[in-house]
């Protein structure tokens, strides 16, 4: 735990208190939350990395294997390094040794197609999932951005974009759309294709499909249609998708909210839908059956809130300001609340699994950890689930309170070592 800022941590607290908050039970609260992260995780993170590919695998089982349909990926890449930065321990990859950065950058270019410009995998090839090869693409573009480096090709996104405003006719633009999945390229298909999701009792599912294409979506210019979709199936009274409030509902909103940001437009009943997210955060009782619960509820009331300030008018921002004010008087018993839930999920080596017994062997459809010998998952933690309950978590904590100014890194800079020894290793 990153112990060296008394400074910020009086600062952060003057700041609480000067907003009508309890700094002294806040700030309490919050070293209690920063104790469960250790050196571990960094030497744990170290060892995923291949020096010889340029990229991280998503488990230790994956890494020490020689099966082949075990290789780094570009979601595990991109996250690893998102956790370094995030961290504290680094602030760009200027940090990072050169051969690293420019083995990391031949990675992220060989796995870029110049058919399609999408992103694919040798261990998993051509044959994966919507929502794998969605969030590969904006993996890759995350990672070119770090790097400071350009694709090879222009991707998937921006071939779309091109062709649909190019289009002067409807054949024209109907040949712009021929190499979409048959539901993006006409209104009526994609309705269609939205009406055959459950939005009722799978919500988070179905959001979750919707959010991995939305750059995708917002290409075809079907952004509306989809939220206007939205819109008449979204539960009034609560905000939500579904009757009941639970971490099922809030992931779902979590997930649906990054449609209608990605359209540019508020979300109806936006204010409802973060109380019942905060309410979540809160509870004790309910059990947490995957990291994405806590990551995603704190993420909710962030992502809602930014969709109340960006797109919403002079009530939606006082509700805005409101639904802050009463989320840091809650902070200590939310905070407590979530260390608690999270620590149940932490591996002795430092990561954190998926479930709280074992991780995912899946990603998104693609195969990513090594089954146990007699079927099942593994007890191991991935990077998937070690970034979400390392610093996405506590990065949405700061977020949600609209305290990101104020936050204090997990690690430092002294820390950085402690990865690169694990490497060489």
């Amino acid at each position: 735990m990153n112990n060296v800022n008394s400074e910020k941590w009086e600062a952060l607290r003057a700041e609480i208190n000067r907003r009508g908050g309890n700094g002294d039970e806040v700030i309490e609260a919050l070293h209690e939350h920063y104790a469960i992260y250790d050196e571990g995780l960094l030497t744990w993170l170290g060892d995923l990395y291949d020096p010889k590919i340029g990229g991280f695998y998503y488990s230790k089982s994956g890494r020490h294997t020689d099966d082949p349909r075990f290789l780094p990926d570009i979601e595990s890449t991109n996250q690893a390094t998102n956790l370094l930065n995030q961290a504290g321990v680094i602030d760009s990859f200027d940090d990072l040794p050169k051969e690293m950065c420019d083995k990391m950058a031949e990675f992220v270019c060989s796995l870029q197609s110049d058919e399609d410009g999408f992103i694919y995998h040798p261990q998993w090839g051509k044959d994966i999932s919507t929502n794998r090869r969605g969030r590969d693409m904006m993996w890759a573009c995350h990672m070119a951005n770090k790097l400071g480096i350009k694709l090879p090709y222009k991707t998937a996104n921006e071939r779309l974009a091109e062709a649909v405003a190019n289009s002067k006719t409807e054949e024209e633009k109907k040949d712009a759309l021929k190499n979409l999945p048959d539901y993006l390229k006409s209104k009526e298909a994609f309705i269609e294709y939205l009406d055959s999701f459950d939005w009722t009792t799978k919500s988070y599912p179905s959001g979750n499909n919707l959010a991995a294409q939305i750059d995708q979506i917002v290409a075809a210019g079907l952004a509306d249609v989809a939220c206007d979709f939205l819109n008449e199936k979204q539960n009034k009274e609560n905000g939500l998708w579904g009757a009941e409030m639970n971490f099922g509902t809030v992931n779902g909103v979590f997930k649906i909210s990054y449609v209608y940001n990605g359209a540019k437009r508020l979300m109806p009943y936006a204010g409802k839908a973060a109380i019942a997210a905060m309410e979540c955060i809160t509870r004790f009782e309910e059990e947490t059956k995957h990291v994405c619960s806590l990551y995603n509820t704190w993420y909710t009331v962030l992502n809602l809130i930014g969709n109340m300030r960006r797109y919403g008018d002079g009530a939606a921002q006082k509700e805005a300001d409101d639904i802050v004010r009463q989320l840091l008087l809650r902070a200590p018993e939310a905070i407590r609340a979530t260390t608690k839930k999270i620590s149940d999920f932490k591996k002795p080596d430092g990561s954190f699994s998926y479930y709280k017994h074992e991780t995912a062997c899946m990603s998104q459809g693609a195969l990513v950890a090594v089954p146990k010998p007699e079927g099942g998952q593994p007890d191991e933690g991935d990077v998937n689930a070690s970034v979400i309950s390392a610093t996405s978590l506590t990065g949405n904590i700061y977020a949600a309170l609209e305290l990101r100014d104020f936050a204090i890194k997990l690690y430092t800079k002294d820390d950085l070592g402690i990865f690169l020894n694990a490497i060489e290793k």
